[in-house]
């Protein structure tokens, strides 16, 4: 199987475990916006996983066949029965083959971030903290804000709420945005 075959079924059983585990349904089962959303995860999760494997730790990498096993044998778990799995895997154009080469795409990978991540010294909670509010600008946001509409009413038993107070609203607003 080539790079472009197994990046296209990893991002394939990305969409069925984003869409599982984010919303509890199938990818199918889904609205427009929450479909876009879980592509977006799982086009972003798949290219991680390339760039994780094209990485220099990751040649070394062997994995055993028992540790596939177990794995394999997890993901089947989350499944009522053989019968609901397989159903999965078809509804997301995956075949038990692919689904093998898959569960040893996502091993390479988290093996591959064990053994880089060896080498780094822990930290606790505390630690996490002290660099939290040491850096703050590092996990400083401007506001954003999304509005599809502002309504400004018109009432003229208000003062407040005259004809002419409401275009004055309105261009305050508009030199705001």
């Amino acid at each position: 199987m080539n790079t472009t075959d197994s990046n296209e079924i990893a991002r394939r059983y990305a969409l069925l475990q984003v869409a599982s585990s984010r919303y509890g349904k199938s990818f199918q089962d889904l609205g427009v916006q929450e479909q876009d959303e879980v592509e977006r995860i799982a086009l972003k999760q798949t290219e991680l996983q390339s760039l994780i494997l094209s990485s220099a730790e990751a040649r070394s990498v062997v994995i055993q066949p028992e540790l596939i096993s177990r794995a394999i044998e997890s993901v089947k778990a989350r499944y009522a029965n053989e019968h609901e799995f397989l159903q999965a895997l078809e509804e997301h154009d995956l075949e038990l083959s692919s689904f093998k080469d898959i569960i040893i795409r996502e091993t390479r990978v988290e093996t591959v971030l064990d053994k880089i991540s060896a080498g780094v010294e822990p930290y606790s909670e505390t630690d996490a903290r002290i660099f939290y509010y040491l850096h703050p600008e590092k996990f400083w946001r401007p506001e954003t804000r999304e509005a599809s509409h502002i309504l400004v009413t018109i009432n003229p038993d208000f003062p407040e709420n005259t004809r002419e107070q409401a275009f004055q609203r309105l261009d305050e607003i508009a030199k705001r945005l």
